[in-house]
This record gives C-alpha cells, sequence and structure tokens, in this order.
C-alpha cells in the first residue's frame, strides 16, 4: 500500500501512513452498525409454510426457540 500511495503523492514514511490507517479505521469501527443475533424468547415465534409435492398438501411449522418441527400431510388447505 505504501507503494501505491506514495505514486499519488505521499511523501510521509511508512509508519505515519500506518498511525494515519489505524486512526482512520477506528473511526469506522466505531461509527458502523453492529450486528447482534436475534435470540427467541420460548413460544413466542413460529414459523410456518405449506408446500406441494407430489399432489398432496405439506403443513411446515417450525418453533424458532426450540427448532421444533411439526409436519402434516393433508389433500387440501382447507383443513
Amino acid at each position: 500500500m505504501l507503494a501505491e500511495v506514495r505514486a499519488a503523492g505521499y511523501t510521509g514514511s511508512a509508519r505515519s501512513l500506518r498511525r494515519a490507517v489505524a486512526v482512520s479505521k477506528k473511526r469506522w469501527r466505531a461509527q458502523r452498525r453492529v450486528y447482534r443475533p436475534w435470540v427467541p424468547v420460548p413460544g413466542e415465534h413460529l414459523v410456518f409454510d405449506w408446500t406441494t409435492e407430489g399432489g398432496w398438501q405439506v403443513f411446515c411449522a417450525v418453533m424458532a426457540w426450540s427448532r421444533w418441527r411439526f409436519v402434516r400431510v393433508a389433500r387440501d388447505q382447507k383443513a
């Protein structure tokens, strides 16, 4: 990187460049978004979906916290 910035007109030392990059990285890290994992609460979220497989309707529900699955096969989605 030093060769590239020198070609662009930088006249300082390699150590000064490292310091400048470190300050810039510190500022960037301070303002960037922090990603936190989603932690579901037991019994609060249920994800479900219907699909068609071989002419049958398949219902699947998954409890988000425990990952417990409930699957049923039906002729249609009316029941």
